[in-house]
């Protein structure tokens, strides 16, 4: 760490005197301690200072030490200290700071001078490396706030974003920077254009977390230049339900492929999401009630609700076998393989045109729940544990003979 930290300073600094001038010379960064000027500990601070004009400024470090601890021919703390190591790797990291600011304003032709180098020196976002903080968030979050699952989205969505560009300091992140890396996605990388909007909105969350930490300041909240494509919701109707669950009672599928559509059927038995189906126990379920405090989303409240188990969901259950080790329900694989199988099982064995994704599951348990009690969009609503019931809606799949039904009402006048 402390040769990275070397290497750094000194690339910096190569940068900085490749552009020296004798109108425009490279100001030093010098570090001073005091043995004099001692606080109560015996101890006094390592101070940098920098020379300009015939002015000079000097910036704390933090770095406390007693006078027999520093080499001044050196400039660097001695041996005899025990934290020498963290002392001297924080001198050559603040350094390096200062120099990186000077290089970034000489590149972009801003004049130095002292009053703009505290004031760059002291934004806590400066030389902050966005892809850092993106790797270390999205572990720090795992079984926090996120699954396995979305931790590998997540990552997968790092690995183009570092891929285009790494590091990317924190002055580099707004709409521009967005706006060209957009670009590359959909024009380079052949994203689609939801692809596209997904990646962004990742980002901008990330870059929310940053701002919530400190770590950058509010106005680098950036807007999503791509929008996303209202696309096609699937479900399966009466007659293809019926076809999947015969299909599910022959037995004719592979373990691994009965497994997936048992999951699949009980969601669309329940209308509860695959991340909500794995953390099922059996306190869950009380009679023929499955009480559970979903996973709070943008679109839904995150409070408890109650769904009443009919018989096919109570023998999905059933046909699970014994609780596993970890107390669930339900043992389910990877939702990267369920979502393969689930179109697999849709496709060759049931021979449906449509290409399900997991998704379509709550689509199909409001389709269905719609139908038998045409109208009752608030009781949808509440099992579905939407907060806004126009989110309902947009699960409401009516064809030709459902508003010919609606209408009959006219003939009774």
């Amino acid at each position: 760490m402390d040769h990275q930290e070397d290497q750094r300073a000194i690339s910096t600094k190569k940068i900085l005197l490749s552009t020296s001038s004798p109108t425009n010379p490279v100001p030093n960064v010098l570090r001073r301690f005091d043995p004099k000027k001692l606080n109560k500990e015996g101890t006094n601070q390592v101070f940098l200072f920098v020379h300009l004009a015939g002015k000079r400024v000097q910036f704390q470090t933090g770095v406390f030490i007693k006078p027999n601890q520093w080499d001044n021919e050196k400039g660097l703390v001695k041996r005899t200290c025990k934290e020498f190591s963290a002392h001297n790797l924080e001198l050559a990291r603040l350094e390096a700071k200062i120099t990186e600011i000077m290089v970034r304003l000489r590149l972009k032709d801003i004049p130095l001078t002292l009053d703009l180098l505290q004031l760059e020196y002291a934004k806590p976002s400066y030389g902050f490396d966005f892809i850092d903080f993106m790797h270390r968030s999205i572990k720090e979050r795992i079984g926090v706030d996120i699954v396995q699952s979305t931790a590998n989205q997540h990552t997968a969505i790092l690995s183009k974003l570092k891929f285009f560009q790494s590091p990317i300091i924190s002055d580099e992140l707004n709409d521009e920077f967005i706006i060209r890396y957009a670009k590359y996605l959909g024009n380079t990388l052949k994203n689609n254009q939801n692809c596209v909007h997904g990646n962004i909105k990742t980002i901008k969350a990330y870059i929310n977390r940053a701002i919530e930490a400190g770590l950058l300041e509010s106005k680098k909240a950036i807007k999503n230049p791509v929008k996303a494509l209202a696309g096609k919701s699937e479900f399966l109707d009466d007659s293809e339900f019926r076809t999947m669950v015969a299909l599910y009672r022959k037995g004719s599928l592979s373990p691994s492929l009965q497994g997936v559509l048992r999951w699949y059927l009980f969601c669309c038995c329940t209308g509860i999401r695959i991340s909500d189906v794995r953390e099922i126990t059996m306190d869950n379920i009380f009679k023929d009630l499955l009480i559970l405090v979903p996973k709070k989303t943008a679109h839904t409240t995150g409070k408890s609700v109650k769904i009443p188990l009919m018989e096919l969901a109570m023998q999905l259950i059933k046909d699970e076998g014994d609780i596993h080790l970890d107390g669930k329900v339900f043992n389910c694989i990877s939702e990267i393989n369920m979502r393969e199988f689930i179109k697999l099982i849709a496709t060759r064995h049931c021979k449906f045109k449509k290409k399900l994704n997991w998704h379509s599951s709550r689509h199909t348990f409001a389709t269905i729940f719609l139908r038998n009690n045409p109208g009752d969009v608030v009781t949808l609503q509440k099992l579905m544990g939407h907060s806004n019931i126009r989110t309902t809606m947009g699960y409401l799949h009516l064809d030709t003979a459902d508003v010919t039904n609606a209408m009959k009402f006219q003939n009774n006048f």
